[in-house]
């Protein structure tokens, strides 16, 4: 867990100014059986903060309001000016907060009992990003959810609904757990994306490496161990868990908006598509699935895209009213 974001929740917490969805978390933490003794503790240590005989040194006190102004410092320069003088008043209301954070130095992870808060969700169309307490960012697709199930010092588990790209801070004592309906991924720190929906879980490693279960009715299939370009899906059709490689970071496209095909055959392409735009694709005749195709999008909407498929085979793709596009064509002809 970063000093930085662990001293911020809790500082804002007390204060009142903590966002909702933060405060998910640590109220988590603040139920449980450690954190109402030790919030209680915290709270103390908020209410003595004006007093001069607190017992806080007067070291730890510079100390920490040092480390209160860099944060209000790096805040503010983000926002405009005429939202700063707001936003200053408010980050100078949580300033006596500052004076735990020498107190803080010792700080654990939180203990979590409860499995049904949701921390974070999207329900925008678009991407949202967010640091969970140990530092680590989580890039969650639309329509997205995360929960935490249990957070202790020696560990993070969380359970995941949808899509999501992980960037996991490194702690060897505290393995990081995600959860599907299908399955576990298990890693120290690394960085992968997991989608799950009825049909699949699959993972996609980036960076480090993870291992990959099932769980359930598919805990027999052999556990994966997956390093960057790697990946494995679990498949509820079939029941088993398939690895392979991987060498483009198209299915990242949800994410970054950019696609990257070189000779790949329009059924890759519109696979590829389909994985990312939650829609689904139909060739009016097999042929055209082997079809080569080389482009690269970026910041293109798929209307674009399809619109620039179209104009390369000469083809027609067209929605039908069940949702479905449908790819009419007579040859691979540019």
């Amino acid at each position: 867990m970063s000093e930085e974001v662990r001293a911020q929740q809790i500082a804002k917490l007390l204060a009142g100014e903590l966002p909702k969805e933060e405060a998910a978390e640590l109220e988590i933490w603040k139920n449980s059986q450690e954190g109402q003794k030790e919030f209680k503790r915290y709270e103390k240590l908020w209410l003595n903060a004006a007093n001069p005989k607190s017992g806080i040194s007067e070291e730890e006190k510079r100390r920490s309001f040092r480390q209160t102004i860099e944060i209000i410092q790096r805040r503010e320069a983000e926002i405009k000016p005429a939202a700063k003088m707001a936003s200053l008043k408010r980050y100078f209301s949580i300033a006596a907060a500052c004076l735990l954070f020498g107190a803080l130095a010792t700080f654990t992870y939180f203990n979590i009992f409860q499995s049904d808060n949701v921390l974070y969700s999207n329900d925008t169309q678009g991407l949202k990003t967010v640091q969970l307490v140990d530092g680590s960012t989580v890039h969650l697709k639309a329509g997205s959810s995360l929960k935490a199930l249990n957070i202790s010092k020696d560990k993070r588990a969380y359970a995941l609904k949808g899509e999501a790209y992980f960037e996991v801070e490194k702690d060897p004592s505290s393995p990081f757990t995600l959860n599907t309906k299908m399955g576990k991924v298990s890693v120290l720190g690394t960085k992968f994306n997991v989608k799950e929906n009825q049909k699949a879980t699959a993972v996609h490693v980036t960076e480090g490496k993870v291992r990959f279960e099932g769980t359930g009715k598919y805990a027999d299939n052999e556990p994966l161990t997956l390093t960057a370009g790697e990946a494995g899906k679990l498949s509820s059709k079939t029941g088993q868990l398939v690895e392979s490689n991987f060498n483009t970071q198209n299915f990242l496209a949800w994410k970054t908006n950019h696609y990257k095909f070189e000779e790949s055959p329009a059924s890759q392409v519109f696979a590829d598509l389909a994985n990312t735009q939650e829609v689904s694709f139909r060739f009016s005749t097999g042929k055209l699935a082997d079809c080569s195709f080389t482009a690269e999008f970026k910041d293109q909407s798929l209307s674009q895209i399809l619109k620039t498929i179209e104009r390369s085979f000469g083809w027609k793709i067209s929605k039908d009213a069940s949702g479905t596009y449908q790819i009419e064509g007579t040859s691979c002809a540019q």
